[in-house]
């Protein structure tokens, strides 16, 4: 797998289809919740995932990736969004954090979060708030990865497989306190 890099949308857009590719793929075999429901619709992905590279492109959003060794296959993938805001120019949300099943429990989610996190400080966005299922596998990942879990809300999510309504665990990290604490250390 590659070293996560910063897609660009000049460089990059040849990889939008393995990149939908990947979310579905996180959708219909690991039921997450990101965006989509079921039944998939590839032209929708497509869709989404080019409006997102639009979005890459003006700076309101940042998009690591990771690919296999031929550069051709989207391993793993972490989507930041950073809006313009005057009361919260500081903060950042994780959309979402998708790695394919044969490259899983390598690291790779890790290294991706790694990379997204020194963009964002790099950008100013040391507030970083991801979210995940509660209850879930995602819960223990963000906690290993130094995030504060600030609560669960009800309801917030539809599970795309069942059409259920499931709770949504919501985290925080201020990576402005973190960085001083590696400066300090």
């Amino acid at each position: 797998m590659s070293t996560p890099f910063l897609f660009s949308p000049s460089s990059h857009t040849h990889l939008l289809p393995s990149l939908a590719s990947l979310h579905a793929t996180c959708i219909t075999q690991d039921h997450t919740i990101s965006t989509f429901t079921l039944p998939l619709n590839p032209t929708a992905l497509q869709t989404w995932w080019t409006a997102r590279a639009r979005d890459i492109d003006s700076g309101t959003r940042l998009l690591v990736l990771s690919t296999n060794a031929d550069g051709n296959e989207v391993k793993g993938a972490a989507l930041l969004s950073m809006p313009w805001s005057q009361t919260g120019p500081f903060r950042a949300v994780v959309e979402g954090l998708w790695v394919a099943p044969d490259a899983r429990r390598r690291g790779l989610g890790r290294r991706l979060v790694e990379t997204m996190e020194g963009e964002a400080r790099v950008r100013g966005r040391g507030l970083v708030m991801p979210d995940g299922e509660a209850g879930g596998l995602v819960e223990m990942f963000w906690d290993r990865m130094g995030y504060t879990k600030m609560g669960v809300i009800p309801d917030r999510a539809i599970a795309p497989h069942d059409g259920t309504f499931r709770d949504m665990a919501i985290y925080h990290k201020d990576l402005r306190k973190a960085g001083a604490e590696i400066a300090a250390g």
